[in-house]
């Protein structure tokens, strides 16, 4: 799990998915992603996600929860108060559910916001039997939390210990010590369970916050996809198949001929053409979405410098290291986002005619990679709960199912009438309306001869 303050997720695309590349997280908890509804979930984050997201506006705030799409996940509303915060769940195997939050709190000094996180967590724990996870920026930089005492010089000391009491009351634990932003812990992670934490860090940002990397013993529910074995058309032996398809339908006209059955026929037909393209056009698996295709050997070794100058940062006091590793902070961040946009140039701008059909070929492939919009059947709410697990929304689909389809009766025809609302009409009446029409329909003028015709009976 990564808990990143992003400070504009929408304009940090090359170092977000180049985070994401190198952690594989399961699951981000973002603040400060200063966006709003105009801007989607494929804008922002690398495929395979499903973004749960409470937006601000496009110049501050916004918290988002990104969780791998292989895990069972819902939205949790009803938890949400007012302060910026947005709720998750995730369904845990043998085990109860697993609830996330990402939480801003804008200002030291917003007793507002901690109150209202008091109350989030308090329908939390008052409604459910849940292993709680809350992560994000908190703003509050008093807290040593190695000795768990407020720092001599810390401001707004009220709302420091406020949420000290919300801790206590319900039963959560903080694990980051480590400074996050300069020397003060302000991305903390909470939770009621932290023997199941294995170990938290702090790794290098996408911005001004360091990012706080947790590992967390569970396992969750998951529907992951089978490896796709994909047929290779354009290098199918078609002669061969050519030739097996017409003694197929020689077969198939013998057996007519001598009184077979169409289902015998058709598993005939079906078992010669699916043996054929397994004997005659090669296959392979698909294989995962590819690395980074933008990153450079270049950008790659000046990422490892970077992450070398953190860690002698993170041990030594010496202005000139951390000098030193803001500048290589900087120097790939300019350097990701050049790679980046010069890849999206190439691949929407040909050099040559010659490369016109295999540079659209590219952009297309790069834009169906881009639509990483949820697919598939959304949770699906039942009696005021919302439901992602595949057997309970198909419990849920079919129950639908069954209401909006009347069931296997047979009515006589004054009941089908009056169910029908339909009008008494006996068929002497019906025919002879009907033959009136039909009169009238076919009467015609004759231009020539001005004389009027009537059809026969």
């Amino acid at each position: 799990m990564l808990t990143v303050n992003f400070q504009s997720i929408k304009s940090k695309q090359g170092l977000i998915k180049n985070l994401v590349e190198s952690t594989k997280p399961d699951i981000v908890l973002g603040t400060e992603t200063w966006i709003d509804s105009s801007v989607k979930d494929n804008q922002i984050f690398p495929p395979n996600y499903n973004i749960y997201r409470n937006d601000r506006n496009m110049k501050g705030g916004g918290v988002l929860i990104a969780i791998n799409h292989d895990h069972l996940s819902t939205p949790v509303p009803e938890l949400h108060t007012n302060c910026e915060i947005v709720w998750a769940k995730i369904s845990l195997a043998g085990s109860k559910d697993l609830y996330l939050a990402s939480y801003y709190n804008p200002k030291t000094s917003n007793e507002e916001s901690i109150e209202e996180l008091g109350r989030s967590l308090e329908k939390v724990n008052a409604t459910k039997n849940a292993f709680i996870i809350v992560g994000g920026d908190f703003n509050l930089p008093g807290w040593n939390w190695i000795t768990r005492t407020l720092k001599p010089e810390s401001t707004c000391q009220k709302n420091h210990y406020k949420f000290g009491d919300i801790l206590d009351d319900n039963g959560l634990v903080q694990l980051v010590e480590e400074p996050t932003r300069g020397p003060n812990t302000l991305d903390l992670v909470i939770t009621n369970n932290p023997t199941r934490f294995t170990r938290t860090k702090v790794i290098p940002g996408v911005s001004d916050h360091d990012i706080v990397f947790s590992e967390i013993d569970t396992k969750p529910l998951t529907r992951k996809q089978k490896p796709r074995n994909i047929p290779l058309y354009r290098k199918a032996n078609w002669e061969t198949i050519k030739e097996e398809m017409i003694q197929t339908h020689e077969k198939i006209r013998n057996l007519a001929s001598n009184g077979s059955s169409a289902e015998e026929l058709w598993l005939l037909f079906k078992t010669q053409v699916n043996q054929s393209v397994i004997n005659h056009i090669p296959h392979k698996i698909a294989k995962q979405k590819d690395s980074l295709p933008w990153l450079t050997p270049n950008v790659r070794k000046l990422i490892r410098r970077r992450d070398r100058l953190y860690k002698r940062k993170k041990k030594s006091a010496d202005p000139k290291i951390t000098s030193k590793f803001k500048e290589a902070r900087q120097k790939v961040q300019k350097e990701l986002r050049r790679a980046y946009w010069k890849y999206i140039e190439n691949i929407v701008t040909p050099q040559e005619e010659t490369q016109q059909h295999s540079n659209m070929k590219r952009f297309w492939t790069y834009i169906k990679h881009m639509k990483t919009d949820s697919s598939g059947v959304a949770p699906l709410r039942s009696d005021g709960v919302l439901h992602s697990h595949p057997v309970d929304q198909a419990t849920i689909l079919n129950k639908q199912f069954q209401s909006a389809f009347s069931s296997k009766e047979t009515y006589s025809p004054e009941k089908f009438k009056s169910r029908c609302n339909m009008p008494a009409l006996n068929l002497k009446q019906y025919y002879s309306k009907r033959f009136t029409s039909h009169v009238k329909r076919n009467i015609h003028t004759d231009s020539d001869k001005n004389i009027k015709h009537e059809p026969t009976k």
